[in-house]
């Protein structure tokens, strides 16, 4: 697959080392491209469904996400969280949006939200699972030495 800012296709998002959030991007990736399918061919009651799962999916990710974040202290977590706020945030406007039966595919707002989540995934989710794998590899190295 192939994800593009069109809405029209995806691909799997980078993965990042981290199983359980992983797991949770191939989640969203399906349920992206399935709501991009519904838009396209103008079904409200299937966007209604994905987008309504996505946005509670999303709150459910984010807050594992930031338990893992939390637990490992990674020092990025601040601004991690702020930035998944302002997804839920600008979620809740398309539903918003969907239910007073304005078009966000006219105007831009899903390819906007789609590239947003490809960046964040790509850049800030990366930087979170490089610095746990550091970590791991830093555990990993001092319970070796203690043989």
């Amino acid at each position: 697959m192939t994800l593009r800012s069109s809405g029209t296709a995806h691909e799997a998002f980078t993965a990042l080392g981290v199983p359980a959030v992983d797991r949770q991007h191939r989640v969203i990736a399906e349920r992206w491209r399935l709501l991009a399918r519904a838009g396209a061919e103008g079904d409200g009651a299937r966007v209604r469904t994905n987008l309504w799962f996505l946005r509670a999916y999303f709150a459910e990710h984010f807050a594992t996400e930031e338990a893992i974040m939390a637990e490992a202290g990674y020092p990025g977590l601040p601004r991690h969280a702020r930035l998944h706020a302002d997804l839920l945030v600008r979620l809740e406007a398309l539903q918003v949006a969907h239910t007073a039966g304005t078009d966000p595919w006219g105007r831009g707002e899903f390819a906007c939200l789609l590239d947003w989540v490809r960046t964040h995934i790509d850049e800030q989710d990366a930087l979170m699972g490089r610095f746990l794998q550091a970590q791991q590899r830093i555990a990993a190295s001092r319970g070796a030495g203690t043989g």
